[in-house]
């Protein structure tokens, strides 16, 4: 246990307590613990903001109150057509405003990929007050290729920050019909295109003609893939090539509703999350049109939403596409998929708007 400084929870609760219990009621045993205290936390803001804990501390039980900021309750509905996801949204949007530096470039985790789905996140809100916050995001990764394009060198990136970076450029310009960030994307699409493996896929390093990490990491292709899509829906010229060999090897998943972590046998899985590839294989086969394997995707997604933390090197894939990939499937699916996540996305929240995946 260790406690966020100038969060709620410091100065009564320590990093060697025990917390058994929440707003009166013990934590059942052989159940996770984390799941009660997260919808305790709900019920709480949509209350008064007390929150208070059972606690053990050196042997001795306690409860101690816990201030938080009333912002109401889930409503039967959300994230849609709810004031606490608003607000939970709007606060996300003000931290990475708060963290964006003067060049546009928003540190987080996982880098590149943090930085473009906080750009994401901040031209999806539909707030003009983020648009700037995204533009200068998007364009970090502009200026940076073109300038380095100039001078006559290519950026050493690989295919996770080429896929989501190239991701976050599209659906600026799709957005604001911002006809400077094109050149940019142009560029990130040829580095894609170059680093494609013989297959159609990607691995964790583009390929140089002899080598690509350890062959083919779905996880990432399926990025890289999906932003040639979009690239190619902004009128952007990309390698019709790379995209063709692209098109065919995630295609060959699709029947099966497959999600292999490599290039391996094409067979029917389980019901595992997958490090987010059912989500983002949900996501691309929507953008195509192939409303059939979309959906088949999406149910699967959905049906794995209580499994989010699970993922081979973390979660944040998961995080990032299984809620989205839902939306897509019937809305009992996804109105049953949202409502095991409740807890989640109120125990992952930090003091600041934030939000903690892994």
């Amino acid at each position: 246990l260790s406690i966020a400084p100038k969060s709620p929870a410091e100065g009564h609760v320590f990093p060697d307590d025990v917390i058994t219990g929440a707003n009166g009621k013990a934590f059942p045993k052989g159940e996770d613990a984390r799941i009660h205290l997260g919808r305790a936390i709900v019920d709480s803001e949509a209350a008064d903001g007390i929150l208070t804990l059972s606690i053990n501390r050196r042997g001795k039980d306690m409860t101690v109150p816990v201030e938080l900021t009333p912002i109401g309750g889930y409503s039967p509905t959300w994230p849609f057509k709810c004031q606490r996801t608003d607000k939970m949204v709007t606060d996300a949007c003000r931290f990475l405003q708060e963290e964006q530096l003067p060049n546009g470039y928003i540190p987080a985790d996982e880098g590149k990929i943090g930085c473009s789905s906080g750009g994401l996140l901040l031209l999806g809100s539909g707030e003009p007050e983020y648009l700037e916050n995204a533009r200068r995001a998007a364009y970090w990764f502009a200026d940076l290729l073109t300038d380095l394009e100039s001078k006559g060198k290519q950026l050493g990136w690989g295919p996770w920050a080429g896929g989501y970076s190239g991701i976050l450029l599209a659906e600026y310009y799709q957005m604001t019909g911002d006809k400077g960030i094109l050149p940019g994307l142009e560029l990130i699409m040829q580095q894609v295109a170059r680093g494609q493996l013989p297959s159609g896929g990607w691995g964790h390093g583009f390929f140089s003609g002899y080598s690509a990490g350890y062959g083919e990491v779905n996880n990432c292709g399926i990025t890289c893939y999906l932003a040639l899509v979009l690239a190619r829906e902004c009128g952007v010229p990309v390698d019709e090539e790379a995209f063709h060999k692209a098109r065919r090897y995630f295609g060959a998943f699709a029947p099966t509703v497959g999600s292999q972590y490599g290039d391996h046998d094409l067979v029917i899985q389980g019901y595992g999350a997958w490090n987010g590839k059912v989500g983002s294989h949900a996501v691309l086969h929507w953008v195509e049109g192939e409303e059939e394997y979309s959906r088949a995707y999406a149910l699967k997604a959905a049906r794995v939403a209580n499994r989010i933390e699970h993922g081979h090197a973390g979660c944040f894939a998961n995080v990032l596409w299984t809620p989205v990939a839902a939306s897509l499937a019937p809305a009992r699916e996804y109105r049953r998929a949202m409502d095991q996540l409740d807890w989640y996305y109120a125990l992952s929240r930090g003091p600041r708007g934030g939000f903690y995946c892994q």
